[in-house]
């Protein structure tokens, strides 16, 4: 986690400098310090993962934890997406982007939730 935090502390020191110098590569370095943690960030995540879907094959819960999964993923997907729009002064895109976010998230859920209201139903008769 400190590597992280070093990173994103060094790349916000170095755009604040070269914001100052007036440098038209002050646009791009936050880009870069963004692509640069979440390469780090996703080998070691993609360890947990694995742990996770392994743990998870063969049991009643795989595609609970699947979906789950992906639905973590789009929320970290758009979330960045829209953080990059903002920082480049984009935030009609950003909105939308999170808009349509939300919205896969929701069609995401309406076969977990059919499969819950089924159970539910079967319980009761």
């Amino acid at each position: 986690m400190i590597k992280y935090i070093g990173i994103a502390v060094l790349c916000a020191a170095a755009t604040a400098l070269l914001r100052e110098s007036k440098s038209p590569v002050h646009v791009l370095l936050p880009t870069a310090g963004a692509v640069c943690i979440l390469l780090y960030a996703f080998g070691s995540l993609g360890q947990s993962v694995q742990l996770m879907s392994s743990l998870a094959d063969n049991t009643a819960v795989s595609e609970y934890i699947e979906t789950l999964v992906r639905a973590v993923g789009i929320g970290y997907a758009t979330e960045l997406t829209a953080d990059v729009c903002r920082g480049c002064g984009a935030s009609e895109p950003a909105s939308a982007i999170l808009l349509f976010g939300r919205a896969e998230l929701a069609a995401m859920c309406c076969p977990l939730l059919l499969k819950l209201i089924n159970s539910a139903a079967a319980l009761t008769v």
